[in-house]
């Protein structure tokens, strides 16, 4: 959250709360709801002392958004045995990449 720039921080919070759920889902489906809630709980309540940071860090960025877009890993889900499970979230964001970056990395 820290390190994340304005625009892709508020385009992406969405996912991120919906994978937070599926997380607190997934845990609590194996046992572990009770830990995962407090790890849940223990990272809201930093929230404050993140977001001074990340102010900080956002103060001294040096990188564009669209080189960070570019740079990103745009798959929901990591790769396992070098094959990726999930297509790419996003391919592109024109607004954000340009049309010189419609063209997708192969997988």
């Amino acid at each position: 959250m820290k390190n994340m720039s304005g625009i892709l921080f508020w385009l992406l919070l969405p996912l991120h709360v919906v994978m937070n759920l599926a997380s607190i889902l997934w845990f609590a489906l194996q046992g572990r709801g009770g830990v995962i809630l407090r790890a849940k709980r223990d990272a809201l309540l930093a929230l404050t002392k993140v977001w001074r940071k990340r102010r900080a860090i956002q103060s001294t960025r040096v990188a564009t958004v669209r080189e960070l877009w570019r740079l990103m890993d745009k798959h929901i889900l990591p790769a396992r045995d070098g094959y990726f499970v999930i297509v790419p979230l996003f391919a592109c964001l024109p607004p954000i990449c340009g049309t010189s970056a419609l063209r997708m990395r192969s997988y």
